[in-house]
């Protein structure tokens, strides 16, 4: 797919892609395209853009902010890869608790649209792997919430066995936890 939204098996998270140009200096990607949102039906105005850098083994997540902060999230690798995940915590939802993987690359031509309700995280696959992310919300950290990484509930079959994860990460509750905290 050259330009567009590829739906993933949990509504409303798409890969999307957009045109790679490449000659002998390199190559040129749009990462986000507003007309390509609108046309998809997607209403998000970005808001922040970050970026981290982690080393192979580092993981990140699973986070999310609750209520009246979540945000939809717009994920790219620019270099290395990463494991990429998206778990479903809208309430009522039919894919409640479930979760979308995929890997992007610096080599790659797709990012992932992870609309709000969803906690994120990631593993670097790779050395020196950047991540972009576009957030459509304001950062509000007595809203910062999520699910432990390791969550069997969940069903993550992360491809390390050895992550290198914070401490605040590792003291993330479970999914049952959470949907206590969260009804």
């Amino acid at each position: 797919m050259d330009r567009g939204f590829e739906e993933t098996e949990i509504d409303g998270v798409a890969l999307v892609h957009t045109p790679v140009y490449r000659d002998e200096r390199g190559r040129l990607q749009m990462i986000h395209d507003q007309d390509l949102f609108e046309s998809a039906g997607r209403d998000v105005s970005f808001q922040r853009t970050l970026y981290s850098r982690s080393d192979r083994r580092v993981l990140r997540g699973l986070h999310i902010q609750t209520e009246p902060y979540t945000e939809a999230k717009l994920v790219s690798c620019l270099h290395g890869e990463i494991f990429d995940v998206a778990v479903d915590l809208r309430r009522g939802s039919e894919t409640y608790g479930d979760a979308v993987t995929v890997r992007l690359s610096g080599d790659g031509t797709a990012s992932l649209f992870i609309p709000r309700g969803f906690a994120h995280g990631f593993v670097a696959l790779a050395d020196d792997s950047v991540v972009h992310y576009m957030s459509d919300n304001e950062y509000a950290p007595d809203h910062a919430s999520g699910v432990h990484w390791a969550d069997h509930s969940v069903g993550i079959d992360w491809p390390v066995t050895d992550p290198v994860v914070a401490e605040r990460d590792e003291k993330l509750g479970s999914l049952a936890a959470f949907t206590e905290r969260h009804r």
